[in-house]
């Protein structure tokens, strides 16, 4: 892997980035001498609009010797008078230019699972057989851990590999050589080690690039050699997901001179591949640059290479370890630093299919890194508008990514990498549209998607801990990623004062930056390969290109600006979430940041619900404005993370929730209670809960029109009344039932959501009969016997908190089955509708006085206390004043009524208390993991996943954090409309309609 000589066309494989592979013509070079050093001098400039994926590059050989003697000679005249930036761009690009001219270049950190395999090797020489490497072997006995295994730098998985790599290497030793109780007793430990972590091993996590080859490769490959064996519950899966994965795999397809990128990791084919059919796919000496695979090469070809001897020698002498036996995953490495550093991608080469770009021919996997750059790289190209369809498609791609939570890279571990790329090229795009390029794009994409990715963008970069954990443990490069975030982020027109936020972040950053200086920069362990691993020169530049200045300000035109819409009542929203208990510590911009996230969906939220009780009356919609913003303050808040998906999917349902709320109330007012009871079949047959109207295969299906045969319909005052309730409420109950995703959930799923659904709808009914039985009622008091029936089975229902939390699960496929698990998710959900049931009274308290509503204040006021009704005005103008109820003047009126209202807050905070108790446990039964259901006894199934488990857990935290809001804002708002107001204003309407008849 060297810049110069060799084939014509060669491939080398490259660690990051992307994946596959570059292929480089020797003849050529992309940049000339003349135009590298200024790149050098101004490295910073460039920051990492210019980095991209090599790995879906077809670029040529960089530098020839002549270039190279070029740059040193303009770096070194330059070198007078400039910053100390400057200085250590100029140092990065000199290490660039000197490894690229004595092909030594490699600035990643090494590893021991190469390493390992180095240690492998034997030779025979002289009729004995030799260890080549016997420093390797050292190095791997010195880094043994206490624990028997091997560092995980980053993740579970680099464990597992170094580990099973070091353990197959000393089982060959031990084999190959007298017994050794020093590497006896190495061996026990770490197969120790590995019988207790691969019985956690989850599937779902972050595994590195080749595990699922790799892993069931060295464990056939130790049973065989070492007679050591593993059993773990996910064994089974993993051998099926490599079955699948080696479905399409034939050998002669390496035996011929087609690409691939098998040939990184040969030591997952021994066994199936003849390895001397290969010889001729060496690249100076190697296989596609990684000493693993050039190691199980040369341990299993039947004929020795020198050549591949003399490049493992060279991987240990001249790489990072310099001599002490260690090997990074992939030696030399200038294409790719270079590349990485400093590269501008020819689009022409990009290839895509119809919805996103692929790194290499058969990738399972799209990678959300690569997509980014290419998409990147097609904005900078200035052909835009002829890859228009292609730029499109991407970028759709991407926030759909991003909104279904699926943004993990899998070259990189940290999510804020794919963060800063993703900001920084829907910024780019945005600017394009707004210059006046790409017109076709549509303003539904970018009003409703791109806006809201790129405010999420910010509050998610501003909300993580980066900035605080960089300034304790020194971790540069990530923090460098976050800094360059906020500075494609802090000029987009929507933010207001948040933008200064944004700027405060970048110079603490920046500062944090510059007070490590260079010599202290350690390489993170962030970068997937095989296993994780470091990059001294991507560490120094993307620290370089953080602390370069911000660039001005944009001035953006003003249909950019309309995307995002200002809301009159932002100032408001944030003022009074400033002052509830559950934020009284948080600062003031990260409430300010969150409305401004929640007030991004409005537009499309408004549209979403047209259809809900359309043309029905629903006042003033005070609450529209606070409910997307009460589902991400929580999200934000906790730190939970959650996908915009399941936040969006809940602001729907709770705007639908209080319009049919509100419509209910609504209707069945006036109403006696045969016509009550009457709407409570007609509800059930609108529901299919009977038998008669299930449809056969397909339960959760609505009827397309109102079954006028059915009873409860025959049974109805006359037809017109269902087929006018079956109209209104059909929008509803089809958002609800045909969800997308709670559509495919489980069928006890599908069945708890429907009958959830019938007994919330059924529960106004209900709420209506009690309130007309209790504003016929001489004294307001009611026995307070009856309040715990009563609370539990006609009032707390209606509140729809318990149908909310199945709708909830069900946009999650459903809580495990497991019968403890569904019984503690009841009952949470029970307790939060209990206290929401409370709290809404307490907030509520004067409107239901004001229209004889029974309340649960009502079962603790004495039966002296009495309500009298005053009619302001004439019944002719068809409303009542909303003062038309009021409490008899009198300190015993007045002290009852506060007695009751105390005695109601003190039961409100006990339900308070023991939702969160309730909602603590079934978060521990949760997290406790698989094992506990008999359909899944050997805790194999989703259940046993950890990604899973934790998404549940805070689903869970979510659904009583934003259910404890609005028990806040009960207490200081109600967010209801008055149905005397909005009786008024039916009345208003019909009179100027009258009017003007």
């Amino acid at each position: 892997m060297t810049p110069c000589g060799g084939r014509s066309q060669r491939s080398v494989r490259l660690p990051t980035g992307g994946g596959g592979t570059i292929c480089h013509d020797d003849k050529a070079t992309a940049w000339t001498g003349s135009e590298l050093p200024y790149r050098a001098n101004k490295f910073y400039h460039f920051e990492s609009r210019y980095r991209c994926s090599a790995r879906t590059l077809r670029t040529r050989t960089l530098l020839s010797k002549a270039d190279v003697r070029q740059l040193e000679q303009s770096l070194a005249q330059s070198t007078m008078g400039t910053t100390a930036m400057e200085q250590r761009a100029q140092h990065l690009c000199q290490g660039l230019a000197d490894g690229v001219t004595d092909s030594n270049l490699c600035s990643l950190t090494t590893v021991i699972y190469d390493t390992a395999w180095l240690a492998m090797v034997s030779k025979a020489h002289g009729g004995e057989v030799h260890w080549l490497f016997p420093e390797s072997l050292k190095f791997i006995l010195d880094q043994q851990l206490p624990s028997g295994g091997w560092a995980s730098y980053a993740t579970k998985a680099d464990g597992i590999l170094n580990t099973l790599a070091a353990l197959l290497a000393l089982v060959k030793h031990q084999n190959g050589d007298q017994p050794n109780d020093c590497l006896q007793v190495a061996i026990r430990n770490a197969v120790a080690y590995l019988d207790a972590v691969l019985q956690t091993l989850d599937l779902d996590g972050n595994l590195s690039v080749g595990f699922e080859i790799l892993v069931p490769a060295m464990l056939a490959m130790l049973e065989s050699q070492g007679g050591v064996h593993f059993t773990f519950p996910a064994r089974g899966r993993l051998l099926e997901i490599e079955a699948t994965k080696m479905e399409a795999f034939r050998p002669d397809l390496l035996y011929d001179n087609t690409e691939s990128t098998l040939f990184h990791s040969l030591e997952a084919l021994i066994g199936k591949i003849d390895f001397d059919r290969i010889r001729h796919r060496k690249v100076f000496g190697s296989m596609m640059a990684s000493p693993a695979s050039t190691a199980a090469y040369i341990i299993n070809a039947t004929s020795w290479d020198e050549e591949a001897e003399m490049y493992l020698r060279k991987a240990v002498k001249d790489g990072p370890g310099k001599g002490n036996g260690a090997v990074p995953s992939a030696f030399p490495t200038p294409i790719f630093e270079i590349s990485w550093v400093e590269t501008k991608p020819q689009v022409a080469h990009f290839r895509s299919d119809l919805t996103h770009f692929h790194t290499y021919i058969n990738e399972r996997d799209a990678s959300f890194s690569a997509n980014c750059n290419v998409l990147r790289a097609m904005l900078e190209s200035g052909d835009f508008d002829d890859h228009f369809t292609r730029i499109g498609t991407a970028a759709q791609y991407l926030c759909e990514l991003w909104w279904d939570g699926r943004m993990e890279d899998k070259w990189n571990t940290s999510p804020q990498y794919s963060m800063m790329l993703l900001a920084e090229t829907l910024v780019k795009l945005l600017e394009l549209w707004d210059q006046g390029h790409m017109t076709q794009l549509s303003t539904a994409f970018l009003q409703n998607r791109l806006s809201v990715t790129l405010i999420q963008l910010v509050t998610r970069t501003l909300n993580n801990q980066i900035f605080e954990t960089a300034r304790r443990t020194g971790s540069t490069e990530i923090l460098a990623y976050a800094i360059l975030t906020l500075k494609a982020l802090y000029s987009l027109p929507w933010l207001g004062t948040l933008s200064e936020e944004l700027l405060s972040r970048v110079r603490q950053g920046q500062e944090a930056l510059s007070s490590y200086g260079a010599v202290a920069y350690e390489p993170q362990y962030v970068w997937v390969e095989k296993v994780t691993y470091g990059s001294f020169s991507l560490t120094e530049a993307y620290s370089l290109a953080a602390m370069h200045p911000t660039r001005p300000a944009r001035v953006w035109t003003a249909k950019v600006k309309n995307l995002v819409p200002a809301v009159p009542a932002q100032e408001k929203i944030t003022h009074m979430f400033g002052k509830l208990r559950c934020f009284e510590s948080e600062p003031a911009w990260k409430i300010r940041a969150c409305v401004l996230e929640g007030l991004a969906f409005l537009p499309q939220l408004r549209c979403s619900c047209e259809n809900i009780l359309a043309g029905e009356n629903t006042a003033k919609n005070e609450y529209l404005s606070f409910i997307p913003c009460t589902w991400v303050v929580i999200n934000n808040i906790r730190k939970l993370d959650l996908e915009t998906y399941l936040l969006w999917d809940m602001m729907v349902l709770t705007l639908s929730n209080f319009r049919v709320d509100e419509w209910m109330e609504t209707v069945t007012r006036g109403i006696d209670v045969v016509g009550l009871l009457r709407a409570k079949d007609n509800i059930r047959s609108l529901c299919n809960l009977d038998e008669h109207a299930h449809v056969k295969g397909n339960p959760k299906r609505l009827p397309a029109s109102p079954d006028l045969a059915h009873p409860a319909v025959q049974q109805a005052t006359n037809v017109r009344d269902f087929a006018s309730l079956h109209a209104a409420l059909s929008p509803y109950i089809s958002t609800v039932l045909e969800h997308p995703r709670t559509d495919g959930s489980s069928s006890s799923c599908g069945a708890s959501l429907r009958a959830d659904l019938g007994t919330f709808l059924n529960s106004h009914i209900d709420q209506a009969i009690a309130n007309l039985s209790f504003s016929a009622q001489a004294s307001p008091s009611v026995p307070f016997e009856d309040f715990s029936n009563w609370l539990r089975t006609v009032s707390t229902p209606s509140v729809s908190a318990h149908f909310s939390f199945t709708f909830l699960t069900g946009l999650m496929e459903g809580l495990p089955p497991d019968p403890v698990i569904r019984y503690l998710s009841q009952e949470f959900s029970a307790r939060v509708a209990v206290m929401s049931r409370m709290f809404n009274d307490l907030g509520s308290l004067a409107r239901d006085m004001a229209e004889q509503n029974l309340n649960c204040s009502n079962f603790f006021r004495d039966g002296s206390m009495r309500e009298k009704r005053k009619l302001n005005g004439s019944s002719a103008k068809g409303h009542l004043d909303t003062h038309h109820h009021i409490l008899e003047e009198g300190a015993d009126a007045k002290t009852q009524l506060a007695r009751a209202k105390a005695r109601l807050e003190t039961l409100a905070a006990y339900e308070r208390d023991a939702a969160a108790l309730a909602g603590a446990r079934l978060i521990s039964a949760l997290l406790a993991g698989g094992g506990t259901s008999s359909s899944d006894p050997a805790g194999s199934g989703p259940f046993c996943s950890r990604r899973k488990r934790m998404k549940w857990a805070d689903a869970v935290r979510l659904f009583l954090g934003v259910a404890e809001l609005y028990a806040d804002l009960y207490l200081v708002k109600d967010l209801s409309n008055r149905q005397q107001q909005q009786d008024g204003e039916d009345g208003g309407r019909q009179g100027r309609k009258r009017k003007r008849e």
